[in-house]
């Protein structure tokens, strides 16, 4: 028997509204002044089936931030990995202790990694903001947030929608209850939008698992367990020769970190109209299910 949407769900609340925040598809002029402009999403990582989906997915969310600066580049998610293991920490949590990295030591692009160049520039997090008591309040500053750049997102996965219903023996929706998220499995991906389409209230991200769940995917706003959104990304060049070759040679742009640069001509990007939040309360009612891809 199929699953009927009680009369107080959110399916008969959220009928035909579509309020959407993203960055996909937007693009930014960078320094080149590219002819229309460079996309701010980098290319789509592939972590290959390795548990590695918190370190391309902070690459990817720091390169989408450089590009909203006008600087393409690959940033070194082994260069992460390396930092993050090597950390000496009493935190646990993976996504805890690379987001220490990445605000304290910074990464190094991915050709300075290959080539053994520990004295490039490495590129630092600035203004970190964490969004961990996802209600509503929360969910709303994190969508404001994201309009200055995407977010990075961890959710909890591997759990169907149906399944769900199941468990909970066709239940409204209304009654959704959170797991502990200690058992159950999570994924870390680009979050690069937020929007409510038809009844469902969803998180858009980039992915980073190749062809098998695709380049896009949503995900209802509870199953998220912690959302990141910074300030700025700064350049820092760590050799002390290449800070005096750059200081006492005025020509030497190639040398200069590129973020130390004021891109005066770049235009803000446009997105899409702004969330209705008067359509949008009490963001929690929707039920659970895992992603899925576009």
């Amino acid at each position: 028997m199929p699953f009927v949407p009680p009369a107080d769900s959110l399916y008969h609340r959220y009928f035909q509204a579509h309020r959407r925040v993203t960055w996909d598809r937007v693009r930014v002029l960078d320094k080149e002044k590219t002819p229309g402009g460079i996309k701010v999403l980098p290319p789509e990582r592939d972590q290959k089936g390795l548990p590695t989906c918190i370190y391309e997915a902070m690459m990817a969310w720091m390169e989408s931030h450089l590009r909203l600066n006008g600087i393409i580049v690959r940033l070194s998610s082994k260069d992460l990995q390396d930092k993050e293991q090597s950390l000496v920490s009493g935190e646990t949590d993976r996504t805890v202790r690379c987001m220490e990295v990445v605000s304290t030591t910074g990464i190094l692009c991915e050709d300075d990694y290959k080539n053994q160049n520990f004295d490039g520039v490495r590129y630092v997090v600035d203004g970190g903001k964490s969004f961990f008591s996802l209600n509503q309040e929360a969910v709303q500053r994190a969508v404001e947030t994201m309009r200055s750049g995407p977010l990075l997102l961890v959710f909890h996965c591997g759990e169907d929608y149906y399944d769900y219903i199941a468990k909970y023996k066709c239940k409204p929706i209304l009654s959704y209850k959170k797991y502990r998220h200690e058992q159950m499995l999570t994924h870390a991906v680009n979050c690069i939008g937020y929007g409510v389409e038809t009844f469902v209230p969803s998180w858009e991200f980039q992915n980073s698992y190749g062809k098998k769940l695709g380049p896009r995917g949503r995900l209802l706003p509870q199953n998220a367990i912690r959302l990141y959104g910074m300030t700025r990304i700064r350049a820092v060049l760590s050799s002390r020769k290449r800070k005096r070759m750059f200081l006492d040679d005025p020509n030497a742009d190639f040398l200069q970190p590129p973020l130390k640069k004021r891109m005066l001509e770049l235009k803000k990007p446009m997105l899409e109209p702004p969330i209705d939040w008067m359509d949008i309360d009490d963001l929690y009612c929707a039920s659970s299910f895992s992603c899925t891809s576009l």
